[in-house]
Order: structure tokens, then C-alpha cells, then sequence
């Protein structure tokens, strides 16, 4: 049997499985015992299935979005996010991918502890028109806390 074969044996094997267990359904209705069995870890993986209805949410909430928005563009001309790894790779591949939009702050991403880095961050961005945003997926990252306590440091001096 050829690879191809194999392959699509499983998957069909797999998708047969799903549709006993009624996956897609489940799935939909945010049940838990999809991944685990352990109740305890049950409230954890429904708290992170807001993902599933996240378009709806957020047209309903897109004029607050589109606000804040405008709200930053009268009142900063650079935005500098704050971050390492994971936290900073979407951001800056949404930056190259789309750049700087004509009339909005221009953005940075520190994802480097390097000395001269963060030097040239204060040597090139007058820090009262910069928004700092603070990204870290577990909120607990020494070298985005560091940044994060470096900078407002300096804004609390000017």
C-alpha cells in the first residue's frame, strides 16, 4: 500500500471516530470533554474557546475598536510593542506584511534586550507621543515585565 493509501486510511479512520462521537456538535457547544476528562481541567479549556464566535463578537464590538483607534491617532505618533517570541512574531508579520498606514503612528517592535536597542528606541521615539503596548501571552515574561518597568520609569520622568 502506498503512502497516499495509508495516509487516507487514517484520515478516514479518524474522521469516522469524529462522527461517532459527534465531534463537530460538541465542539460548537464549547464541551470540554472533547480534550480532556478531568473535570478539573475542564473549566480551563472552556474559558479558551471564545475563539469559536470571535467574528460575531467582534462586529459588535467594532466601533469601539475603530474609537480607540482614532483616539491613538490624534494623540501618539509612534507605537512601540513590547515583547518576546510568540507575543511579538504576529505583530510583526502583520507589520511587513501591511506596514505603516499614511496618517497613523508608525509602529516599532522590541523583541531584543540588546543595550543599544533599547538605546536607539530612546535616542529615535520622544516617548510623550509614544503608546507602549505591553504584549506577553502568559503575562509573566522577565524580559517584556523588564521593558515594561524600564519604559514607564521614563515616562513617569518627563
Amino acid at each position: 500500500m502506498e503512502l497516499t493509501d495509508q495516509i487516507q486510511v487514517h484520515v478516514q479512520q479518524r474522521l469516522k471516530i469524529w462522527q461517532e462521537q459527534n465531534l463537530v456538535n460538541r465542539l460548537w457547544q464549547r464541551d470540554p470533554a472533547i480534550w480532556k476528562k478531568n473535570q478539573d481541567e475542564q473549566s480551563e479549556l472552556a474559558d479558551r474557546l471564545g475563539w469559536l464566535n470571535i467574528i460575531e463578537e467582534m462586529e459588535k464590538n467594532c466601533h469601539i475598536l475603530k474609537d480607540f483607534t482614532e483616539e491613538i491617532r490624534k494623540q501618539y505618533e509612534n507605537v512601540i510593542l513590547l515583547g518576546m517570541g510568540g507575543s511579538s512574531l504576529a505583530p510583526e508579520v502583520f507589520y511587513k506584511t501591511f506596514n505603516n498606514k499614511e496618517g497613523y503612528p508608525r509602529l516599532k517592535i522590541l523583541d531584543s534586550t540588546h543595550p543599544q536597542i533599547i538605546r536607539s528606541i530612546l535616542d529615535n521615539y520622544p516617548l510623550n507621543k509614544t503608546l507602549f503596548l505591553v504584549s506577553s501571552k502568559s503575562g509573566s515574561t522577565v524580559e517584556t515585565l523588564s521593558f515594561y518597568k524600564f519604559f514607564y520609569s521614563r515616562l513617569l520622568e518627563i
